[in-house]
Parts: structure tokens; C-alpha cells; sequence
């Protein structure tokens, strides 16, 4: 899942969670999903992770932020 599509699905919460579990801001999510900040290797596992934990049937993969490091996402793993 794109993170823009899951910050306009997710609540308040969510992000906030979502932020804190990636050791980051909602601002800086909603930067990188704006395509005005890239988020390094490690910050996109981190973002998978929590996106896993806090709204695991919504999950924004490493790969659908950095295919240039993680590869593109298989079409069934991004479809969400």
C-alpha cells in the first residue's frame, strides 16, 4: 500500500502509532508520501514494521517506498 493511501485511511491514532513505532513525526510521514522527503533504508523497515503492527490488514512495505534498495513489491503484496 502507498503510504498517501495509508495516511488518508488511517486515523489520528493510527498515525500517531504509526509514527512513534518508526521513531519518526506524522509530518514527516505525510512528507515522504508528498514525495518531498525520501525515507532512508532503515526508516522504510521501520515504517513496514509498524504499519504491520498497528493495522496489519494495511501495510505499507518497505519496497513500495525505496524499490530502488528493497525491489518493487509483488502486485499482490502492494494490493490493499
Amino acid at each position: 500500500m502507498h503510504l498517501k493511501t495509508w495516511l488518508n485511511k488511517s486515523s489520528e491514532s493510527e498515525r500517531l502509532q504509526v509514527a512513534d513505532e518508526a521513531s519518526t513525526t506524522v509530518g514527516y510521514l505525510w512528507q515522504i508520501a508528498g514525495s518531498h522527503r525520501e525515507a532512508g533504508a532503515k526508516l522504510a523497515r521501520r515504517i513496514e514494521s509498524a504499519t504491520q503492527k498497528v493495522t496489519p490488514g494495511r501495510v505499507v512495505q518497505a519496497g513500495e517506498l525505496r524499490p530502488d534498495i528493497f525491489g518493487a513489491p509483488e502486485p499482490s503484496e502492494s494490493a490493499a
